[in-house]
């Protein structure tokens, strides 16, 4: 098993990979990777292949968002930053292993999509819910693509879930969403649920499949845009 993270998340991985170790006797090798640096994918698969590590479960978690700023204020590096690793990082990591998966007759992925993947216009969160549209597209396009190869591409859109997301995000105050909040440990077990089932998609939460199924009721593009803005204002 591979466990990567960013740079400042490296103690806490480490304390969860001995944790991992200690509870399933699993060998567990941690990589602390910047994905905001155009070259951190191929220096970590040369650093997975150098351990003769063979990914057979490819979970895409790493990102992070700009939420409560209208596309004008944007600081526009934060966005470009945002994009390489939401966009560019994954379908990287996909292009390298998908392709393994498929010579070899088997393996599953899990994408991290967004319930803003849905949510088109998306007030206040531009950049993040278009790249999370990107993955959500791109993830069951695979899923099409590799029918009857022995591999499956599931994404998981979850709604606010209890990280550090809305901080990293630069959102100071949340409290319009704390009541719709689900616990990461319960979103994680959907999504890799999801997987092993070789699920096309999942949406964690009844909150969320509501939403889901109520954009596609919006009687107007500005009325979707004005409501997902306020919970971000």
């Amino acid at each position: 098993m591979v466990i990567t993270s960013s740079k400042r998340s490296e103690e806490k991985i480490n304390s969860f990979s001995e944790e991992l170790k200690a509870q399933f006797g699993v060998d567990v090798k941690v990589c602390a990777a910047n994905l905001e640096e155009p070259t951190a994918v191929e220096s970590l698969v040369s650093w997975i292949d150098r351990q003769n590590v063979d990914i057979s479960y490819l979970v895409n978690n790493a990102g992070f968002g700009i939420s409560g700023h209208k596309f004008q204020d944007y600081d526009m590096q934060k966005c470009k930053d945002m994009l390489q690793v939401n966009i560019m990082a994954l379908t990287e990591l996909l292009g390298v292993y998908v392709p393994r998966m498929v010579a070899r007759g088997s393996g599953s992925i899990l994408n991290v999509s967004s319930i803003a993947a849905y949510i088109i216009p998306h007030g206040l969160e531009a950049a993040y819910s278009s790249s999370k549209v990107y993955v959500r597209a791109l993830s069951e396009c695979i899923s099409d693509d590799l029918r009857g190869t022995g591999v499956s591409c599931t994404h998981v859109a979850p709604g606010t879930t209890r990280t550090e997301f809305f901080h990293t995000a630069g959102l100071q105050n949340h409290s319009k969403i704390e009541k719709m909040y689900m616990e990461a440990d319960e979103v994680a077990a959907i999504g890799f649920h999801a997987m092993m089932a070789r699920k096309d998609v999942v949406v964690p939460g009844l909150i969320n499949k509501a939403i889901r199924s109520l954009i596609y009721l919006s009687p107007s593009r500005r009325l979707t845009a004005k409501i997902s803005g306020s919970v971000l204002s």
